[in-house]
């Protein structure tokens, strides 16, 4: 996700959820940058355990071919 998406789903959130309030352009950066991290890091923990996922499917299938 960008920056860019980010502030945009930050803006949506704002019109969409009623007693949502962000005040100045500084608070906007930095809930996009949060956004953004937060974002960033769940893809990172997400794609390791998918890899993980299917190396162990792969070990399985493996296994069962040999036995």
């Amino acid at each position: 996700m960008t920056v860019d998406a980010s502030a945009s789903a930050l803006f949506i959130a704002v019109a969409a959820v009623p007693g949502l309030s962000v005040h100045g352009a500084q608070t906007y950066v930095w809930a996009t940058l949060i956004i953004w991290a937060t974002t960033a890091t769940a893809d990172v923990f997400a794609r390791r355990t998918v890899r993980d996922e299917r190396f162990e499917k792969r070990l399985d299938r493996a296994e069962r071919r040999k036995g």
